[in-house]
């Protein structure tokens, strides 16, 4: 995993929030970065840290091990996100991801 955008934006957003200690947005993106990084909650502040409880789910979907290699998901430029869903109907869940280039 490529590590040095994640770290770079927990560094800034830590930055941002010793400026602005009440803005949510950092505070939001800081523990989604030391999320990134396996670093959450522990390595978060406590004052900026978004509660654990915010983050949980109804619903138990398990484990996700990283596949995408072995089956061949390759995004080469930035990805927007990822939506998941059984689109096909066929009862596993399917897998679209956007990517921003012409090649994606």
């Amino acid at each position: 995993m490529e590590r040095r955008g994640a770290e770079g934006a927990f560094r800034e957003l830590i930055a941002d929030l010793e400026r602005d200690p009440n803005d949510l947005k950092s505070r939001w993106l800081l523990s989604i970065a030391a999320l990134t990084l396996g670093k959450y909650p522990d390595d978060v502040p406590e004052k900026w840290r978004v509660p654990p409880s915010t983050l949980e789910s109804e619903y138990d979907i398990g484990r996700f091990y990283e596949v995408a290699t072995d089956v061949g998901l390759v995004i080469n430029n930035h990805s927007g996100g990822a939506i998941m869903e059984d689109f096909d109907g066929d009862g596993l869940l399917d897998l679209m991801v956007p990517g921003s280039g012409p090649h994606d």
